[in-house]
């Protein structure tokens, strides 16, 4: 604020507010958060239950810590990808904790985000994209909100739209893994395999552990075969719970 006054910068709002909302004021809180939201953040489905547990601890420590409750919903939202038989009570737990987080901060957009992601696996694509619309009404700067709103847009066939919001997660955040996972797939599609390579090859170097999805397109393209069959059996094991553990490698092949 001091600098704003010297160079005469207007600022938005009223001056005596703060700048930037504080979360919690329990740094142990914040701490479990930002663990939980490495773990979401790398899609690390195998450590969710981990991610889940700290930020539950983050509560006790701080119930009204509403950016907790929110990060929860979207775990929960996220979990019957990587967690067999997880669905319905999955489902429940997301709604619980998005209502949570929007009693305690009805300014938070990411609770919306999160039941817009949870009713787009279950296909509900009108309610998803009603939730995830009031996500970015209220938010659309949050890079979670846009970036499954873009995920909703192309998984109902917006694609343009779906790469339009893509492009400004990452112009705000460029190093978000899941973001550049499936910015860089779109360029695959279209047959850019430079631009696609890159962002994917980012997305591994931060650690997305499901980026062999991805990755085996470009291998696949360029005619490397048998690279595409490790690249594309290490994403699948990422989300095969329950499966047989070949089963990632016999999928592969049979793509």
């Amino acid at each position: 604020r001091a600098i704003t006054e010297k160079l005469a910068v207007v600022l938005n709002g009223d001056s005596a507010q703060p700048l930037v909302k504080v979360a919690t004021t329990n740094s142990e809180a914040y701490a479990l958060y930002l663990q939980a939201s490495g773990i979401f953040n790398r899609r690390e489905g195998a450590r969710f239950s981990e991610a889940i547990a700290e930020l539950e601890q983050a509560l006790k420590l701080d119930p009204k810590f509403a950016r907790a409750h929110a990060r929860l919903a979207a775990i929960y939202a996220l979990e019957p990808i990587y967690v067999v038989g997880a669905t319905e009570a999955s489902r429940a737990a997301t709604e619980r904790e998005a209502a949570l987080a929007s009693a305690l901060d009805p300014t938070l957009a990411e609770p919306y985000a999160a039941l817009g992601a949870m009713y787009g696996l279950a296909g509900r694509w009108t309610d998803a994209r009603i939730a995830s619309d009031r996500s970015l009404a209220i938010d659309a700067d949050d890079v979670n909100v846009v970036f499954w709103a873009g995920v909703g847009a192309i998984n109902s066939g917006h694609t343009k739209r779906g790469c339009e919001l893509l492009d400004r997660v990452l112009a705000s955040e460029p190093l978000l893994p899941n973001a550049l996972l499936w910015r860089g797939i779109e360029y695959v599609y279209t047959g850019d395999l430079t631009r696609g390579e890159t962002l994917l090859r980012r997305a591994a170097d931060v650690g997305l552990a499901h980026v062999g999805i991805g990755l085996h397109m470009v291998e696949a393209a360029r005619g490397r075969k048998v690279d595409a069959k490790q690249q594309l059996t290490n994403g699948l094991r990422a989300l095969a719970a329950g499966l047989p553990t070949d089963a990632p490698a016999v999928v592969a092949a049979g793509v």
